[in-house]
């Protein structure tokens, strides 16, 4: 059985992800000089946060694309926390596969998500992490390190504002949808 979800849960769920994408992307773009290993922590955090949010989504709307998100994230976020010195070494490349991987499962729950909701932000975040993210696979070979984190950090802030614009936009439209069925 499907339970439809309640505006408030729907709206704090992406607002949650868009918060901690828009945080990561903050930290990355204007704190380049922090040490790489509080990303890599601060990512590991991210991760697993992110992967909960997703389980919790999968409560609610009991879509299988949330449980892969969750194990993926929850999985990488540990991943990173245990080992974070090797996860230094190769932290820009976790970061790409993660978006690659959640961009996709962004852009399919959008297509696939529930009618009557703008899913428009959810598709354009899911895409954007698509494309930004397979542009870092095959980088040009000048781009460094502190390029990329740059990159990374505009990429998650792009992000977190459309999974915050999709939070108000879906709470407003589903507030309507219910004052329409009430009038009838």
């Amino acid at each position: 059985m499907k339970r439809e979800m309640k505006p408030s849960t729907l709206r704090w769920l992406f607002v949650m992800r868009g918060l901690f994408l828009l945080i990561f992307g903050l930290v990355a773009l204007f704190l380049p000089n922090i040490t790489i290993l509080a990303l890599v922590i601060y990512f590991g955090i991210v991760a697993i946060l992110s992967g909960l949010v997703a389980f919790v989504h999968f409560g609610m709307e009991k879509n299988w694309v949330y449980v892969f998100e969750g194990i993926l994230s929850i999985f990488l976020g540990i991943l990173v926390m245990v080992y974070p010195a090797i996860t230094a070494a190769v932290f820009v490349w976790f970061i790409v596969i993660w978006m690659l991987i959640v961009g996709m499962m962004m852009f399919v729950s959008g297509v696939a998500g529930p009618k009557g909701m703008p899913r428009a932000m959810l598709i354009i975040s899911g895409a954007v992490l698509l494309l930004l993210s397979i542009f870092l696979i095959v980088q040009p070979i000048w781009m460094k390190t502190l390029e990329i984190l740059y990159f990374i950090g505009a990429l998650s802030i792009i992000s977190g504002i459309c999974m915050l614009l999709f939070a108000v936009f879906a709470n407003k439209e589903t507030v309507i949808e219910e004052k329409v069925s009430e009038e009838e």
